[in-house]
């Protein structure tokens, strides 16, 4: 987009949504408000189904991206037409320069080809679906490398981000005395082992951008052995559950002051791995196997419009805003000016004037998919939005007005509280307005509870994992870099 003049662009006052969004993406590691609504079960689906579909949903949005940076959206429709079930997949894109939204749709078929050529094996009525996992070749590997070698530019990056702390982090480790039991300690400088392996197969296939068949053997090798032995949950998107990997992270924060994450580190590294498990598990859901098998179409929607616009975050600005958060409680008064000063400092720091102008603002994924089907353009959608990415604040919180304005219950996997530049506020012409309202009123209770955060300091909860054992054998060990040995002689 050719640039004109600044000035000339709309300017956004304090009651206009966007303007939240530039304070909102100031604040960082914010405490987002309860989001339990948003997250619930999908609206008349029981609760097994639902985790089915919601686990579908956000594998293919997870698996439908070319480059980092962009996200994605999906909801779908499910009918019964003579006997075979029929899925319409809608999927929507917050940019589309890198040509995702065109070839998106002959990917996800290709995958899901694969997917219905997977046996299905009754294991009972109320049993859970078979682990897949544990059987790492044929049709994991399959679908596993067709997912990697589409979405190699994302993989190789989330590889790569922190392979410059890989030596520093290794040399801790082996010089520790006390943090760690031997066995933790082996099974921590293994998994560092296993990056640097991982590293370097990204490095020889950068000329081609495509794994062969046994760098993906590798790779699951590695991902059974991660979860196997305790430094991933089995489910590596599990927020619950505290691995090895935990430990490690605030062990090197403490003692070192790096904040990096190794647990993060190797999820996203496993991202594609762990989409692609739950897919291959799914096909042996008693359930959703017939959905998988039958007829998939998918149905990219286009980006919505946007106008460019600026706003000015002046300290006398950005006081009317907070003000607005604050009225009606003792944070507006004399006593807390000091400390509210004190925050709009902090919100101001790094501006070098008072107006940001955003030249190419973004209707979030999940505004698009919402958009369409408020305009009829989704047709018999199941009110749930799978999402490569947890939602940003601001669409959480649209959502949620949304939902209680209209009396829908869309539900989202849930928000990782950050905010960013460019936000755009979608148009839905006939309830716009009582939305903004339900919107400004929850955007202003998080702005809240950032001022509090901000004047009583964050906790540190660090983890406590007293007689954590992790047993990595020799003969684990022994049966890995065979494999490794037999994969590089392929």
């Amino acid at each position: 987009m050719s640039r004109i003049d600044q000035s000339t662009l709309t300017l956004v006052g304090t009651e206009d949504p966007k303007y939240y969004a530039e304070l909102a993406c100031r604040i960082p590691n914010r405490r987002p408000l309860s989001d339990e609504k948003l997250c619930s079960d999908i609206q008349g689906v029981d609760e097994q189904l639902s985790q089915r579909l919601r686990a579908l949903l956000d594998a293919v949005a997870d698996i439908s991206l070319r480059k980092r940076g962009n996200v994605s959206a999906t909801m779908a429709s499910v009918m019964d037409n003579k006997g075979t079930l029929e899925t319409q997949v809608y999927i929507a894109f917050n940019h589309e320069d890198d040509d995702a939204a065109s070839s998106c749709s002959d990917h996800l078929r290709s995958v899901f080809d694969m997917l219905s050529q997977v046996p299905y094996k009754p294991h009972g009525v109320d049993s859970s679906p078979k682990d897949i996992s544990k059987e790492p070749e044929g049709s994991l590997t399959e679908v596993c490398r067709a997912i990697h070698n589409y979405s190699f530019d994302i993989f190789a990056y989330r590889v790569n981000k922190r392979e410059h702390k890989l030596s520093t982090i290794r040399r801790y480790i082996e010089q520790d005395v006390d943090g760690f039991t031997p066995n933790q300690r082996s099974t921590l400088l293994l998994f560092l082992q296993h990056v640097g392996m991982i590293i370097e197969v990204v490095a020889n296939a950068q000329a081609t951008k495509q794994l062969s068949a046994a760098d993906m053997r590798m790779l699951l090798a590695i991902y059974l052995f991660w979860t196997h032995n305790g430094l991933l949950p089995k489910d590596g998107l599990a927020d619950n559950v505290a691995p090895l990997l935990d430990y490690a992270d605030t062990w090197l924060a403490e003692n070192y002051n790096i904040g990096f994450q190794l647990r993060r580190w190797a999820v996203k590294i496993m991202s594609l791995v762990i989409s692609a498990d739950r897919l291959l598990t799914l096909t042996q859901s008693r359930r959703l196997h017939k959905i998988i098998k039958g007829k998939f179409a998918i149905q990219p929607l286009p980006r919505l419009t946007t106008t460019p616009y600026r706003c000015n975050l002046s300290s006398e600005n950005i006081r009317v805003a907070l003000d607005a958060a604050l009225a009606g409680t003792t944070y507006c008064t004399a006593e807390w000016d000091e400390r509210r000063e004190s925050f709009i400092a902090r919100l101001r720091n790094g501006l070098e004037g008072s107006e940001v102008a955003r030249w190419e603002p973004t209707v979030h994924a999940e505004l698009a998919m919402i958009t369409a089907m408020f305009k009829g353009e989704l047709q018999r959608v199941l009110p749930y939005i799978g999402v490569s990415k947890l939602s940003c604040i601001m669409c959480t919180h649209y959502i949620q007005a949304f939902n209680d304005v209209t009396g829908v219950r869309i539900a989202v996997k849930g928000s990782h509280g950050k905010a960013y530049p460019g936000w755009f506020w979608p148009n839905l012409p006939s309830c716009d307005g009582e939305v903004r309202e339900a919107f400004l009123g929850l955007i202003r209770q998080q702005l809240q509870s950032d001022f509090k955060l901000h004047y009583r300091g964050r906790v540190s909860v660090g983890y406590d994992l007293p007689g954590l054992e992790l047993v990595v054998t020799a003969e684990d060990i022994k049966k890995l870099f065979a494999l490794r040995n037999v994969i590089l002689d392929d």
